[in-house]
């Protein structure tokens, strides 16, 4: 199967909106998940700790919300997508300063727009192997 046909089945759809976070966790995007996993954010933002963390939280939110089960099939896709990949960019942009255990990621947001802009069989390789 299409590894983007792969990634689009973990979309939630109606009638129960669920995500089965193990096939998500089991698949092509096992390596960037782990990546997120090890990736801290800074708690005075982020309390809950790592980025897979936040991640799982933000797409759990999205799949609750009424606005997003009422799009149409496509737009939903986009729309989990987008919060699935939204701070991948934090993974090479992430770092402590001084030693001290201060989390930022100045560049993330470009990073992660820049990422995304590419062809899909790119993305993909990017995603699932972490490489630039």
């Amino acid at each position: 199967m299409d590894p983007w046909k792969k990634l689009l089945a973990f979309i939630p759809e109606p009638p129960d909106w669920r995500i089965d976070w193990n096939a998500v966790k089991t698949s092509a995007l096992r390596p960037m998940i782990g990546r997120m996993e090890e990736t801290m954010q800074n708690p005075a933002w982020h309390g809950e700790g790592d980025v897979w963390t936040h991640t799982r939280m933000v797409c759990e939110t999205l799949a609750e919300m009424e606005a997003f089960r009422g799009l149409d099939r496509r737009r939903r896709q986009e729309a989990f997508l987008a919060a699935l990949l939204h701070d991948i960019g934090k993974i090479p942009c992430t770092r402590l300063e001084d030693g001290r255990l201060i989390v930022t990621s100045p560049a993330s947001s470009p990073f992660a727009a820049s990422f995304i802009s590419l062809s899909s069989g790119s993305v993909w390789s990017r995603i699932c192997t972490g490489s630039e």
